[in-house]
Order: structure tokens, then C-alpha cells, then sequence
């Protein structure tokens, strides 16, 4: 009794898309186009044109009526940009907007001592703005998240511009003052702008997990979901998945990728031929060409669904009233729409960022109340911590350890949070292109003074020098000069960053201009801050995101300088960034830090403070796997390990585990050497397995074994199997073991450098960061972070020399740099005329040669010492 429709399988758009299909088929199967199976698509599955289904189905009448019928009983309505609220718990009888009003002036009252006009008047203002657009319900329900947060004591900070805000920082969203930092509301909110706003929330990484748990179980698993995204191909992708498809073995597919970028403005074929990426191909130029003209074709198309690193989506009832939703691969329920698309239908969509300097910060904090030092109160200025941000002892503090960062730290001199603000903000692209940064720091150490394109400007510009470092400025730059209102000068300026196209700009270029010319302004000026505004828009921070950042980077700063052992620790458990951990331990062991060695007995499951010093931790093992962890701590709770030979008897653990334990120094409390402890190890190993197998029990007893006299490691030796089994060298820094071969051969230590400006040098170190990247003619230089006993330095290594040693550098080192002592505003670098690996330097014979590299290279097999 069915009736019978009229239909078509449409999986393409046009005719000449069928090729791309059959590619696309394969590329999903993972199979070759030779051998892909038949599917359902012909060519002739593209979208009939209109008029096409009446001339196919002209004998068919009723089934085409029938489709028209399906056709207008379909009815689809996306309500699109009306915000959806999940419920929150609101006190019996009052209303929301009483609510968010009472719990505002409660928190006004706990942040301002006293509570001023001017902050009451600005949250009277700001309330009236977020009642008029109707988001109420939205700062009821953040505010009731970062509660969850702190009930789970889980430290969390605002970010992004919602920190303009004085309601997010009354309602303790935020951190930083929006008066004190001058931050305007507009660039956040205002009757103009219509978008839902945005609180970004970074949370403790170590609990995150915990507070989106606490989530799911709050408003319940139905309404909450990890928003998805839609990841495409680029450049290296598409032509991977094309070649694959084409035929091409993988091993030819591998070479031929790996010279590929994995973007690039280029067409596929022009960066295949420029890579000599096609040097590899065994297909044949027709062919190659073929598989770049389909890559290029699929450039940019979706590929999978991804999981939003924090993105999380909550309803008012469940999510599949609103999108669909399909399980990960982990199990987590996510949306198959994207970010943008979630915002569109008006869902609210809340970003939990991991920030490790929270996690920092709080583990700090702990260790110093553990250890009987009272609560701290972290001032927001301190002379010690300025004296520590003034000389750039920042690696180690998240948000200013990176050397562009140390480097603007010097050149501006910084002590505070506003002088964080404004480095922060500087090594930002924008500020820093088109010769601002070279200006600002001219300006902020007096040697250049500060001027204003127009007077009426300077009250704007007053903190910056003159100079637009934030979009804050943007925006009042354009109100003051075109005569329109802050909310207006909001508007301009979002609108040049997302402008698409140059005609666009070129609109807006005539709008502003003009209103500015109007309104008194020269041409020329108004001219030339549209061409600094619309260069300025793309890669810029807002004023409030760099308060947020520069007050947490500040409190690091401050333990740093206060509490090093907790900080450094802290920083061990949870390095994130730039440099590996042995990076942070070397540097803790500069600041006076005593560092203590692996220690089966001793050691926890992570890095620990013992008496001022830090104890390595048994997770810092290579290979030693969690459970083995769980047992060495729950079988040395019975009693302490005697020997070697006693760990071996009561721990079932790997032979490969046993060995990096060995290597890493936490059998030294057994007064043999290494050599001896590897000979007790491989002697030990197969009694056990006979002793296994004879009464099939594990662990057995074993009999004390006496190892031979069998002589240490050589210091390097030793160091260098540190590093190999721990990823860091708990005795020594390398370079100090170094140190008394290196002045022989007039190599000098970073802390000399200063006195040598201007002067040729010869130092040496090893590999901390290294960061490629090409002068405006595009030729490749690279930009060294090395690091010795005494410090780190920088080292420029510019495209002459690049091409001639750049391929010596790759891996831990050390090296050695020949080049000139450079110095501009307090900052050093070494311009490297050679760099070389340090021993291929040094060690001019052939005997010396392979000496050094013995002692440098860890053999694979130790039996025998």
C-alpha cells in the first residue's frame, strides 16, 4: 500500500565531479582507484538541473506528484541566533536579573575596600547592557560553573575580553580589575554588538577532567557534550590520501610528503616541484600531475571529526532537540556540528582550556603551606619580583619564558604587571611589525621621545608611548578620530578583521578616511592610521586578555622569586612549553638549588621538595611504566629495598625497567658502582627466571651476589646515561664535566659573555630551543637557545653560516659556536660565524676523536662494565 516517489542518488553536485568522487571512495575505503569495488554512483549521480526530473520521469506522473507531496510536508526551521540557557539553580521567588544584581554588589564589596563611585557606577552601567541584550541567564550560569570549580577547589582564572568586564570580575569570573587596568567595557559588550559574548574559563589541567565530570553530572550526560571539529585536508594531506589512492607504494608516498609543508598558499604542484618533492615519483609526469590537480581539488574539504581540545556544550534539555550527535572514538559523546555552527543555533559553548601555570601556581602554593609557612597572599607589586622580571629569570613562568620574551623583558626593563601587560602584548605580530616594536622600546627607555599622530590622541595613547599596542586602542583611536561612538569604533574594528576581501577593506578605508577628514583630521594622518589599524586588527591582543595573562604570569614570578624549591618543583611535575624538563631542573640547580638523585628507597612517584632541595621522581624514568611505580611504592612500604638483588627478589618488574633504574642512579645507596649493579642485573636475571620456572612462584629469593671490582663510569659517561635513561642529568650539568677540557681550548662560559661585546668568542653548550625561519628574501636562518652550567644564551645563525653548518645541528649537542658578541638594549646574542658539534671541533685527532665520542655515546649493552 506504499505510494511510489520519484528520487535520484545525488553524490556529487556536477557532472564533471565524478573523477573527484571515485577519489574521494577510495581515499574513505583505503584503497587504491584500481582496486576500489564498484560503488553506487555512476556518472550520472550528480544533481539534476531544474526541469531534469520532469523530462525522466514523464511516464511517471504520480511518483513525481508523490515527491512534491514528501517535498511540502517538509518542514525545517532553524531558529537561528536565539540563545538557549541551561538551567541554574535561582533562590525561590526572585527573579534572575535581582540575582545577578545582589551577587554583583556582594562581590563589589569583597574586591574594592571600599567600594568606590566609579566602580559602582561602571557595574550599574554594565548591568543595564547585559539585561537590555537579554544575557543575564548567561552570567548566571558561568558564574554557577566557576562555582563548581571552587567547590571542587579547582583554581581557575578569566580570559580573553571578557576580562573588561567589572560583572565577571565582581562574580569572580575574572581576575583582573578593569578599572585599575583601564580596560573599556565596549570591546567586550555594548548595545551594538548583538553576537553572544564569550567567558573564556582556563582551568587547573590536572583537574579539568574532574570539573567536566562534575558537569555532566550536574545538568546530566543527555544535555552536555565536547563540541567537534571539522578537520580538512591541506596541502601535505590532500596529496598523502590523492598518491595513496593513485597507487603510489607508501614508501614513495612517505619520501615525497615529508618534503612537503603541511600549508602553504601554493598550489600542490608548484610546491611538489619546488620541494623536489617530484624527484621521488616513479609514476610519470601525466600521472603526477593528475594526483597534484585532484589534492588541490580537495584542499580545504572536510576530512573527519575532531574533538574540541575544551570545548564543551550545554542545553536546557537534551542536545539531539538541537544537533547531531555521534560517540568518538574514545567513547565521549560530541557534536557533529562545529563551534560556529553550535553558536548559530544559539547553544551556549563553554571553553575549558588547560593553563599548567594554574596547576604551577596551586601545586606551589600547597608545598609551602605543607610545609608550615602560612597562607600566601601574592601582593600585586614586589621589589624581588621586579628585580627577577627586570633581568628576565623568567624560564620557567609560563607566558615569559620563550627568548622573544626574555629579550622584551630586558629592552623594556619590566617590574610589573603593567609592564607584563605591554610585553605581552608587543611580541604580538602585529605590534611588532612595521618597525612599533623597535619604536616602543626606543620610547619606553627615553632614548627617543614620545610623540602623537594628534593631540586629542594622547590621552589614548598616554600608556603605550604614542604607539597602538592593544585592539582597545584600535578602537578609541577610531572613535576619537572619525567622531563616532566606542561601540562604533568596536564595530570598525571587528569588521577589518573579518573583512574577506580587499574590496571590503577598501570600503572601509573610505568610510573611515572620510569620517575622519570630516572630523578635522589631516588625510595623510588619517591615511596612515588606517593603514596601521587595518595591518594592526589581524594579529593583536585585546587590553583585558593581556591583563589576565600578566597577572597569572606575576604571581609565577612572585613564587619564583620567593618559594624556588616549591616553584621549581611544581614546575617538574608539570612542565609544558617551549623547553624539555631538563631545562627547568638545570635551571633550578642555578638558582642554588640542591638537586637529589633517583633513589629507590626515596624517591616518590613525582619530583618532591626535601630540605630546600628537589628529590627526582620515579615517573621520570624512561619506560618504567605506572604499575611498576604502584609496586616499587607498595612493596617499599613493608619494608625499605636492602640491595639490588632484594628490589629483584620482592618487585616483579622488566629487566629493560631495572636497567634505566640502575642508569638513573637509584641503586646508589648500595655503595657499588653502576658497572657493578649492571653486572648484578644480568647475573640476577636469568636465577630468577630458572627460580620461576623450578617453583613456579614469582618473585623468589635470591643469594647475595658480589659483583667484580669493576671500575665507575667516567663523569661523562655516567652523565650521559642520566640522559638516557631519566631525560635529565641529576649529577651534574654536562658542560661542568666539560668545563676544565673547554678552558684549555679558550671555549668560555655564557656567563662571560657580557664582558665581550663586540668581541669574537668561542662558547659551547647544549640544545635547549631552536626556531627556524626566513629573512624577507626567504632564505633560512635559525635562532639557537643553548644553554652551559652558568646559563642560557641565544645564537643567531644567519643564513651564510646556515647554509654552511646548519645540517651539524641537530639533537641534544653539545656544540660549539664560533661568532661575535652582540648587545642591543641589555640583550646578547652570539652572531655564529661556525657551529659545529663540540667534540668534531675540539678533538683533532684521530685518537682523541674516538676517545671523546666513547665517552659521549651510551653503548647499547653494559655486561662487563
Amino acid at each position: 500500500g506504499l505510494r511510489v516517489a520519484a528520487t535520484a542518488d545525488v553524490y556529487f553536485l556536477e557532472k564533471g565531479e565524478y573523477p573527484l568522487h571515485n577519489v574521494l571512495a577510495a581515499i574513505k575505503g583505503n584503497t587504491s582507484l584500481s582496486s576500489a569495488r564498484p560503488g553506487l554512483a555512476h556518472p550520472d549521480s550528480y544533481l539534476p538541473p531544474p526541469g531534469a526530473p520532469e523530462r525522466i520521469f514523464q511516464d511517471h506522473r504520480e511518483a513525481l506528484e508523490n515527491s512534491r507531496f514528501i517535498l511540502d510536508d517538509c518542514n525545517l526551521e532553524l531558529p537561528l541566533g536565539k540563545p538557549i540557557f541551561p538551567d541554574y539553580s535561582l533562590p525561590e521567588g526572585q527573579p534572575p536579573f535581582s540575582r545577578l544584581s545582589n551577587l554583583c554588589f556582594e562581590g563589589l564589596r569583597r574586591r574594592y575596600h571600599p567600594v568606590t563611585r566609579e566602580a559602582s557606577g561602571r557595574l550599574k552601567k554594565e548591568l543595564g547592557v547585559i539585561e537590555k541584550l537579554g544575557f543575564t541567564d548567561y552570567f548566571l550560569f558561568v558564574h554557577e560553573i566557576t562555582k563548581l570549580a571552587a567547590d571542587l577547589n579547582i583554581p581557575t582564572i578569566g580570559r580573553g575580553s571578557g576580562a573588561s568586564s567589572i560583572v565577571a570580575y565582581a562574580l569572580g569570573i575574572t581576575q583582573a580589575d578593569p578599572i585599575k587596568y583601564d580596560i573599556p567595557f565596549e570591546r567586550f559588550l555594548h548595545v551594538r554588538r548583538k553576537d553572544m559574548p564569550d567567558l573564556d574559563v582556563d582551568i587547573c589541567w590536572l583537574k579539568r577532567d574532574d570539573l567536566i565530570e562534575r558537569i555532566y553530572e550536574t545538568y546530566g550526560a543527555s544535555r552536555v557534550a565536547m563540541v567537534a571539529t571539522h578537520n580538512t585536508f591541506r596541502l601535505r594531506s590532500a596529496f598523502r590520501e590523492v598518491a595513496k589512492a593513485f597507487g603510489l607504494p607508501n614508501e614513495t608516498v612517505n619520501r615525497m610528503s615529508k618534503r612537503l609543508p603541511h600549508s602553504s598558499g601554493q598550489t600542490t604542484l608548484d610546491a611538489v616541484t619546488e620541494s623536489r618533492a617530484d624527484s621521488f615519483a616513479r609514476c610519470g609526469r601525466d600521472t603526477l600531475e593528475r594526483i597534484c590537480e585532484m589534492a588541490e581539488r580537495i584542499r580545504g574539504f572536510p576530512r573527519h571529526l575532531g574533538v574540541h581540545c575544551g570545548g564543551l556544550v550545554i542545553g536546557d534539555k537534551p542536545l539531539d532537540n538541537y544537533v547531531p550527535l555521534e560517540r568518538a572514538g574514545k567513547g565521549i559523546v560530541i557534536t557533529q556540528y562545529e563551534k560556529d555552527a553550535i553558536e548559530q543555533i544559539g547553544l551556549v559553548k563553554m571553553d575549558f582550556l588547560g593553563n599548567h601555570g594554574l596547576t604551577i601556581r596551586d601545586e606551589t602554593i600547597r608545598l609551602v603551606e605543607e610545609k608550615g609557612a602560612g597562607e600566601i597572599d601574592i601582593p600585586d607589586e614586589d621589589e624581588q619580583t621586579g628585580r627577577l622580571l627586570e633581568n628576565a629569570r623568567t624560564i620557567s613562568c609560563c607566558q615569559l619564558e620563550s627568548p622573544a620574551m626574555r629579550n622584551l623583558l630586558r629592552m623594556l626593563r619590566v617590574s610589573s604587571v603593567e609592564g607584563l601587560m605591554q610585553a605581552l602584548a608587543l611580541v604580538r605580530p602585529a605590534p611588532a611589525s612595521g618597525g612599533m616594536k623597535e619604536k616602543f622600546v626606543r620610547r619606553a627607555r627615553g632614548l627617543e621621545p614620545t610623540t602623537y599622530p594628534l593631540p586629542r590622541l594622547e590621552e589614548i595613547l598616554a600608556d603605550s608611548y604614542g604607539i597602538m599596542l592593544y585592539e582597545d586602542h584600535a578602537m578609541k583611536v577610531a572613535s576619537a578620530l572619525a567622531g563616532i561612538t566606542i561601540e562604533e569604533g568596536d564595530l570598525l574594528r571587528k569588521a577589518i578583521s573579518k573583512a574577506g576581501s580587499d574590496q571590503e577593506l577598501k570600503r572601509l578605508s573610505g568610510y573611515f578616511i572620510g569620517k575622519a577628514t570630516r572630523n578635522g583630521a589631516p588625510w595623510r594622518v588619517a591615511a596612515r592610521m588606517w593603514s596601521r589599524m587595518a595591518q594592526f586588527n589581524a594579529y593583536s591582543f585585546c587590553k583585558a586578555h593581556a591583563a589576565s595573562y600578566a597577572i597569572l604570569a606575576h604571581q609565577l614570578a612572585y613564587l619564583k622569586a620567593h618559594h624556588p624549591p616549591e616553584f621549581m618543583t611544581a614546575v617538574l611535575n608539570h612542565q609544558w612549553g617551549m623547553y624539555p624538563k631538563r631545562v627547568h631542573l638545570e635551571e633550578a640547580r642555578r638558582m642554588g638549588i640542591g638537586i637529589l638523585g633517583l633513589c629507590a628507597n626515596r624517591s616518590g612517584a613525582q619530583f618532591a621538595t626535601s630540605g630546600g632541595c628537589i628529590r627526582i621522581g620515579l615517573r621520570q624514568v624512561k619506560n618504567l611504566s605506572e604499575r611498576s611505580v604502584d609496586r616499587m611504592l607498595r612493596v617499599r612500604e613493608e619494608r625499605r629495598f636492602e640491595s639490588l638483588t632484594d628490589f629483584l627478589s620482592r618487585v616483579k618488574i622488566s629487566q629493560g625497567e631495572v636497567e634505566n633504574l640502575v642508569l638513573g642512579g637509584a641503586f646508589d645507596f648500595t655503595a657499588r658502582s653502576r658497572p657493578q649493579l649492571i653486572w648484578e642485573l644480568k647475573t640476577a636475571c636469568p636465577l630468577l627466571k630458572g627460580r620461576a620456572r623450578e617453583r613456579g612462584l614469582m618473585p623468589p629469593c635470591l643469594p647475595r651476589l658480589k659483583p667484580p671490582a669493576l671500575k665507575d663510569y667516567s663523569p661523562w659517561r655516567k652523565l650521559m646515561y642520566e640522559l638516557s635513561a631519566l631525560e635529565l642529568s641529576p649529577t651534574a650539568h654536562p658542560m661542568s664535566v666539560l668545563r676544565p677540557m673547554l678552558r684549555e681550548r679558550y671555549v668560555i662560559g655564557s656567563s662571560s659573555l657580557p664582558e665581550r661585546v663586540g668581541r669574537s668568542v668561542r662558547v659551547g653548550g647544549v640544545l635547549s630551543a631552536r626556531h627556524t625561519n626566513q629573512t624577507t628574501g626567504g632564505a633560512p636562518m635559525q635562532f639557537l637557545t643553548l644553554e652551559d652550567e652558568e646559563g642560557i644564551f641565544e645564537v643567531t645563525v644567519f643564513p651564510g653560516p646556515n647554509s654552511r653548518f646548519g645540517r651539524n645541528i641537530a639533537g641534544y649537542g653539545p656544540y660549539l659556536v664560533e661568532g661575535k658578541v652582540e648587545a642591543e638594549y641589555g640583550v646578547l646574542s652570539v652572531n655564529a660565524r661556525r657551529v659545529r658539534p663540540l667534540f668534531d671541533a675540539l678533538f683533532a685527532s684521530a685518537a682523541d676523536r674516538r676517545q671523546a665520542e666513547a665517552a659521549a655515546s651510551p653503548l647499547a649493552s653494559l655486561a662487563g662494565g
